[in-house]
């Protein structure tokens, strides 16, 4: 392995995480297995109190438990998918320990063939704003709601490929639906989104995770949706082994590049490669604004988006706030922990009671944390916290009266860098 190209992908943003079924692990009698064997054996059971046999060899089998469960029966299907929900709802409390690992990484975008939670969970335990989960269904066509220009690694996105527990009917479980998911992703009916096959790059490197290298869907895939870039993958995941034909196979067709490490083992590494090369520490950047200025923090997002995707930076404003989580304490816990909070003041900044009794409030606990942003004409010098901070721009022309305000955003970012530098 190349750790020095390796580390520069991950500095430059074009490295994606793929992560396979056996990469969640459990305890179970006394060692760790994968957590979908755990399923199997547990829907077996269920299958012995019904008088149904199976093979002994193939009870930690998912895709084989789960079609003798269901014996082509939709009311059994149903069931089924209910019965795994079930039991991820019971796993789900806490990410397993890989997880915490693999969210540190600065990566924007992760694929995932399992259709659990954990990585979500566990990115905003990283204190990252992942986008709102997004998956392929098979069985019909799924809309997808994300703004691919606005990805990075504070703010990455996770596509579960395999389906998701929360749409029931995309899991793909049996054999019959791996053949049917493999047939409709190539067939593109329905389509997997065009947004996202189009951060597929050949110049990227995709990190393969926790695969079983010897299932034949997964050629198919690579191969349909063209991921074979500079490949690198850990496979000692509980994945099982993987035999010469199979290696030999990868290496040739898809470029890949073995890494014979555990997965936590590999992913530490990569952080202190990062650490080693002298990456500097990210800046946390706090936008608080009146509802009326949408547009004015949605272009700052934009200028400094750059600076996000490179990991020289990470943004939070209230949009970004996690969903289920309390907008007001996550803005509270972000503003008190930025290096930086943004005031974009205007008319409506300063008549927006909420903004001035909280999130004015919060930044004020910062000193030389706060800067205003002239956004629009107003007397921002009569508040007696502002007066005294120069602001961005240091002309305190407002944004709003620019003659070209792609370039006035610019020089905002570039001021500020050199406050923060």
């Amino acid at each position: 392995m190349n750790w020095e190209k390796l580390t520069r992908d991950f500095r430059e943003n074009r490295c994606i995480l793929l992560l396979g079924p056996h990469l969640a692990t459990v305890d179970q009698a006394g060692g760790r297995i994968p957590l979908h064997e755990k399923l199997a054996l547990q829907l077996a059971g269920l299958l012995a109190t019904d008088g149904i046999v199976l093979d002994e060899k193939e009870q930690k089998n998912l895709a084989y438990v789960a079609q003798r469960y269901v014996r082509n029966n939709p009311n059994l299907l149903v069931d089924l998918w209910d019965k795994v929900d079930d039991f991820y709802r019971a796993e789900a409390d806490t990410p397993p320990p890989v997880y915490e690992k693999i969210a540190a990484l600065p990566v924007s975008m992760f694929i995932s063939a399992a259709p659990d939670d954990f990585l979500m969970a566990a990115l905003i335990q990283q204190n990252k704003e992942p986008w709102p989960q997004q998956h392929y269904n098979f069985r019909r066509n799924q809309r997808f709601e994300v703004d691919t220009s606005l990805i990075s690694p504070q703010k990455p996105l996770v596509y579960n490929l395999f389906g998701s527990l929360r749409d029931k009917e995309s899991l793909v479980l049996t054999p019959a639906d791996q053949m049917e998911f493999v047939r409709k992703i190539l067939e593109k009916n329905p389509p997997a989104p065009t947004e996202l096959l189009a951060l597929f790059r050949p110049y990227h490197t995709y990190i393969f995770l926790g695969f079983d290298l010897e299932n034949w869907y997964l050629r198919l895939l690579l191969d349909g949706l063209n991921l074979c870039g500079n490949t690198a993958l850990s496979p000692q995941s509980g994945g099982g082994s993987v035999t010469p034909a199979t290696r030999a196979f990868y290496e040739e067709k898809f470029n890949f590049h073995f890494v014979d490490d555990d997965i936590e083992v590999f992913a530490t590494q990569i952080l202190e490669q990062l650490n080693a090369s002298g990456t500097a520490r990210k800046k946390n950047l706090a936008i608080i604004a009146a509802p009326a200025d949408a547009e004015f923090v949605t272009g700052l997002e934009r200028a400094m988006l750059p600076g996000e995707k490179n990991g020289e930076i990470a943004l939070y404003h209230r949009g970004r706030a996690p969903f289920g989580q309390s907008v007001d304490d996550v803005t509270k816990e972000k503003v008190s922990a930025a290096d930086a909070v943004l005031a974009l003041v205007s008319p409506d900044f300063f008549a927006d009671d909420d903004i001035l009794d909280k999130d004015f409030e919060w930044a004020k606990t910062k000193p030389g944390a706060l800067i205003p942003v002239v956004i629009r004409p107003c007397d921002w010098r009569a508040n007696s916290d502002l007066r005294k901070i120069t602001p961005l721009p240091d002309d305190a022309l407002p944004l709003s009266l620019a003659a070209n305000r792609d370039e006035a955003l610019q020089r905002i970012v570039d001021q500020l860098k050199r406050r923060l530098s």
